[in-house]
């Protein structure tokens, strides 16, 4: 009985794992496209986009310090939850396959 409740736990820890590595992944995805649709590609200095970044493969587009702490926020976010997924994967095989639960 209880090895059963652990697996249906384990399964639901699986699942909010994946849903969380899904929206870091179109977060960044979204700010990505955002960025290089919507920011300049000159320097505004009016409007105090003067930080180069660079998005999708290698485009230099100009924003604010917050924005580029959004982004990188978003890539952090996202390398957070690739680390997640693959402790969360190997935990499975370790755990559930491995002990039987």
């Amino acid at each position: 009985m209880g090895s059963s409740i652990k697996l249906i736990t384990f399964n639901w820890i699986t699942y909010a794992v994946g849903i969380f590595f899904l929206y870091a992944l179109f977060s960044m995805m979204y700010l990505q496209q955002y960025y290089t649709r919507h920011m300049p590609q000159t320097e505004q200095i009016e409007s105090g986009r003067v930080v180069p970044i660079e998005v999708n493969y290698g485009k230099i587009v100009y924003v604010t310090d917050l924005e580029k702490k959004k982004i990188d926020t978003s890539y952090y976010i996202f390398f957070g939850a690739c680390i997640l997924v693959v402790s969360t994967l190997c935990a499975r095989y370790f755990v559930v396959r491995r002990v039987g639960l």
